[in-house]
């Protein structure tokens, strides 16, 4: 059957494309579809961001934790140093004899052996200066100062003249090339006392005196 439409022109319906619709569908689909694209990667990022930020703080307490132990470190070190230099003023004026022996007894050359140690405060004079010295008056005085000597009285073999004199001057030698005995006892002198005789052999009986040298008041005063 055929269809005859009677109506005029301007009042028959138009016949619209669908093309648009199709077109605004798809570009809307496409906007939304890269709004999701786009608060994806957003929430990715700020996901990597949080993670990165944990671990900033993570590392910021495994700093705050070594900086507090090391703190802690410099704490016990200063206190170790205090009582280490306590402990070195208490001393400095103080001998330890049974270092000082055991050197000593380094030191013995064979055929030589002592029979007595012994310290002795002695005196000496010395000039000084005189403050405000007036025209014509002296510049310098006398002053007598204390000081301790370490005497080491001994035995040494002597049957040849010069042996014994030899080995006082050893020993001597060794006295004044020892840094840790020289450290305290300086400047020896030698004395040759006298002449014995032990179960028919010679020996030569000697003095050794050095001047002690403890602690700051003995370095003023120990010193030649």
């Amino acid at each position: 059957m055929i269809n005859v439409n009677l109506l005029p022109p301007e009042l028959r319906p138009v016949r619209r494309s669908a093309l648009p619709y199709i077109v605004v569908t798809i570009v809307g689909a496409a906007v939304i579809i890269a709004l999701l694209s786009i608060y994806t990667a957003n929430r990715i990022s700020v996901a990597n961001k949080e993670a990165e930020l944990e671990g900033l703080k993570a590392e910021l307490q495994r700093v705050r934790e070594s900086a507090k132990k090391v703190k802690e470190l410099e704490a016990k070190r200063a206190s170790i140093a205090v009582k280490d230099k306590a402990i070195k003023n208490i001393t400095a004026d103080r001998i330890v004899w049974s270092e000082q022996l055991y050197h000593l007894a380094r030191l013995m050359p064979d055929q030589v052996w002592l029979k007595d140690i012994e310290v002795e405060t002695k005196t000496r004079t010395i000039m000084v200066d005189v403050p405000d010295a007036k025209e014509g008056e002296p510049k310098t005085k006398p002053k007598v100062i204390p000081y301790q000597s370490l005497k080491l009285t001994g035995y040494a073999l002597s049957y040849k003249e010069e042996m014994g004199v030899n080995l006082v001057g050893v020993l001597v030698r060794a006295i004044e090339n020892d840094a840790p005995f020289s450290a305290i006892f300086r400047s020896p002198e030698p004395r040759l006392v006298k002449d014995e005789e032990f179960g028919g052999v010679n020996v030569k009986e000697f003095e050794v005196n050095c001047n002690v040298v403890v602690g700051k008041g003995m370095r003023e005063t120990g010193q030649t």
